[in-house]
Formats: structure tokens, C-alpha cells, sequence
């Protein structure tokens, strides 16, 4: 039987081959590849914890967005992706993360502790890298309304993996997190608000306020479920938020 390295290893080899086996896969500007592993971290951790409350749906979605990211990842690590701005030291640190994010992809971790911890670190290294390429970009405005969807999406999905981590008797650092994801998805959804945003953005925008109020009356001040029964609906509502700012931050770049 493989074990999580190996697993990871053979992920990365696949890499530079994905999508050819696939229909034209159109080449994704590195920042909106980035951020699609920024928020696709989130969502696999997510996933992995929600397997006990719902595995069919968590096995189907955890399949579809390791490909996802794997693509990005691609993309990424692809020669002359417009990162030549970068110093040679950030590509490298590019490149890494974009490797790190794909391994994770593949075989994230079982221990509930470890997959907070990995991800949560994953996560902050793709926010230097998302920062890194917004500083280099020739559109800055476009660059920020990129980083702050992607930033919202992604603390979106991570007020869903802290309930799912904080399931039973949450630990006080739980509540911390969820607490701090809570704040940061609501700030970063008022922000998004004030955006210059086209007629199908606005779409996805209203989506994701009527989301959020639903979504909002399901939890405490803590951001932890009021309800354990409303888990799971906690846990799907932040896959849709998170989906229709992707959406979003697609529609920028098209």
C-alpha cells in the first residue's frame, strides 16, 4: 500500500502531464491559479474532516478539487507563466508552494491536529505568494479584487473546517480560529461589497450575501454551529460561498 509520501510524490510526477489527457485546459493567470490553491487548501482540509458526517458528498468534492489544484499547481510550475518579475528567489518560493499545495491535495493528512496545522501553514505561504504576484502584477486594482476574492473564499471554508475540527467539545484554540475566520469572511465580504463589479459578478455577489444570512443565523458569536444538527449545512453553505466568489474571481480575468 502507498503511503502519504509516496502518494504525494506520484501527484507531483503527474503534474506536467494533466490536462493534455483532458480537453485544452486554457492557461490560468498565475495569480488566479494561486488563488485557486489558496481557497482548494481550505476546501480539501474542509473535506477531509467533514468524511465522518458526510463521505459520499466529501469523497465526490474532495475529487473534483484535488484535480482542480492540481491543475493549478501545473500551471504554476509551468516555464514562462509570466513570473519572470519575480526575483529568482520568489519563483523559487513559488514554485515550492505551488509543489506543497499539490502534495496536500494528494494526500492530506488523517489526524485532525495535523491536517489544522499543515493547512493553516500551507495557507499562509500561498498568501505570500498571492501578495508576491498582486506586487509584480501590471494591473494592480485587478490584482487586489483577485487577492480579497480569494481571501474571502477562502476564510469562507475556514469557518467550515473549524466547526467540523471543533465537532463533540471544541478546544479553546478552535474557538480562536473559528472566531478569527468568522471576522475575516464577514470584513472580506463587506470589502468584495465595494468592488466595481460586473452584472454577472453582482449575481454571484447577492448569491453569496443571501447565503451569508442563512448561513450567519446558524452561528454563535463564537462562529461555531449553534445547532450540531446544522453542521452539515454549515459545511455545505461555505462550499457554495466559496464557489461563487471563485466564480467571481474568474469572470475578472475572462
Amino acid at each position: 500500500m502507498l503511503n502519504r509520501r509516496s502518494l504525494a510524490l506520484l501527484s507531483l510526477a503527474a503534474l506536467p502531464t494533466l490536462g493534455r489527457a483532458q480537453t485544452k485546459a486554457l492557461p490560468t493567470p498565475p495569480l488566479l491559479a494561486a488563488a485557486q490553491l489558496l481557497i482548494g487548501v481550505e476546501r480539501i482540509a474542509k473535506l477531509r474532516l467533514e468524511r465522518d458526517l458526510l463521505v459520499t458528498r466529501a469523497t465526490q468534492e474532495s475529487a473534483k478539487e484535488r484535480q482542480r489544484m492540481e491543475e493549478s499547481a501545473r500551471q504554476l510550475l509551468e516555464p514562462s507563466r509570466g513570473l519572470e518579475a519575480l526575483s529568482g528567489r520568489r519563483q523559487a518560493q513559488v514554485a515550492a508552494t505551488a509543489s506543497a499545495a499539490a502534495q496536500f491535495a494528494a494526500a492530506p493528512p488523517d489526524a485532525a491536529d495535523q491536517l489544522l496545522s499543515e493547512s493553516e501553514a500551507l495557507v499562509a505561504r500561498l498568501g505570500f505568494v498571492t501578495t508576491a504576484l498582486s506586487g509584480v502584477s501590471t494591473q494592480p486594482e485587478l490584482a487586489a479584487q483577485l487577492d480579497l476574492f480569494a481571501r474571502a473564499g477562502a476564510s469562507a471554508l475556514r469557518v467550515g473546517k473549524f466547526n467540523l475540527a471543533a465537532r463533540g467539545q471544541p478546544a479553546a484554540a478552535l474557538r480562536v480560529g473559528a472566531t478569527q475566520a468568522l471576522g475575516e469572511f464577514s470584513a472580506a465580504l463587506q470589502a468584495v461589497g465595494t468592488q466595481s463589479l460586473s452584472a454577472a459578478q453582482q449575481r454571484d455577489l447577492q448569491l453569496v450575501q443571501h447565503q451569508w444570512l442563512l448561513f450567519r443565523a446558524a452561528l454563535g458569536n463564537d462562529g461555531l454551529v449553534r445547532d450540531p444538527a446544522r453542521l452539515g449545512e454549515v459545511a455545505s453553505t461555505t462550499d457554495r460561498m466559496a464557489e461563487s466568489l471563485v466564480a467571481m474571481a474568474r469572470r475578472a480575468v475572462a
